[in-house]
């Protein structure tokens, strides 16, 4: 019950046991969406959502469940006390560039939710992200992690795509700009 147990509700630091993996959360909107169907009084907007979402982590489940049908590994909470973490998403681009990008977006998350003052995130190859809602939701996070006191660096391997991606990296209101 949410609405009387609102102290209880988080997305970030729920001990890893006890998310369901994937596979059982498809399971799980399965049952839920039987369940709405077999009502004597059917609430279709309801029944429309469960449809929606059961597509969704179905089709991640059969396209991506190498990656997404995983218990996170208790390692991932030590990232907080590392001096250097390194996410590489070479392999995920091969992959193909939306699951790079729901990495991407995933990550970044996490390090503003855990990073401060004095912290600075390197984003390397820049201009991979082709996306303007990624960039967007990048900018936004970032806004948070400077008002915490961290910084971020953009690195492009090309200077002609970092000057035509002026709008998202603001080269021109760096610190330092290093060609």
């Amino acid at each position: 019950n949410a609405k009387e147990n609102r102290e209880k509700l988080r997305v970030v630091g729920i001990p890893h046991h006890e998310v369901p993996t994937l596979d059982r959360f498809t399971i799980y909107l399965d049952t839920r969406h039987k369940a709405l169907l077999n009502a004597a009084a059917q609430d279709t907007e309801l029944l429309h959502a469960y449809n929606v979402l059961r597509s969704i982590f179905k089709s991640m489940l059969s396209n991506n469940g190498d990656l997404f049908n995983q218990i996170t590994k208790q390692e991932i909470d030590k990232v907080i006390e590392k001096p250097r973490v390194v996410y590489d998403f070479s392999s995920l681009m091969l992959r193909g560039e939306g699951i790079a990008m729901a990495q991407l977006v995933n990550i970044v998350g996490y390090a503003v939710g855990n990073l401060g003052a004095g912290d600075t995130v390197v984003i390397h190859g820049v201009e991979r992200i082709k996306s303007k809602s990624v960039k967007d939701y990048m900018v936004s996070q970032f806004e948070h992690l400077y008002q915490k006191g961290g910084r971020v660096a953009y690195l492009y391997n090309d200077v002609d795509k970092m000057l035509d991606d002026k709008a998202f990296n603001e080269f021109d209101k760096a610190d330092y700009t290093i060609l």
